[in-house]
């Protein structure tokens, strides 16, 4: 997630950390991590600012106003889509039993996951 917005970065962070400390993950399905991964990937194609409506409220409420009908904000809120993809991803891969997953731990043989 090195390519991503500071704040999306922390965002996907506290994410991925929230579901580390209580391993929410293992209790949801997959395949609710499937959907979402859909949600965010459609929104990228079509360009859909309003798909992260949740993001935008949370950027608002820290003091940073983002507007989804102006194109200059356009490129953060594709870059939160790109972050909760690749999150979800992580997420998909821990509810799956894989702490091997490009994020919690390196496989036996030093690899990261690509999956």
């Amino acid at each position: 997630m090195g390519i991503l917005n500071l704040f999306v970065r922390e965002t996907c962070a506290n994410i991925l950390y929230r579901d580390s400390r209580g391993m929410f993950s293992q209790v949801t399905p997959p395949e609710k991590y499937e959907a979402a991964m859909g949600h965010y990937q459609t929104a990228l194609q079509e360009r859909n600012a309003k798909a992260a409506a949740g993001f935008i409220r949370l950027v608002n409420k820290q003091g940073v106003m983002i507007d989804p009908d102006d194109p200059n904000d356009l490129p953060i809120i594709m870059n939160y889509c790109q972050g909760m993809i690749e999150t979800c991803r992580i997420l998909k891969e821990r509810a799956s039993g894989n702490i091997h997953n490009g994020f919690d731990a390196p496989d036996e043989h030093g690899n990261w996951s690509t999956a």
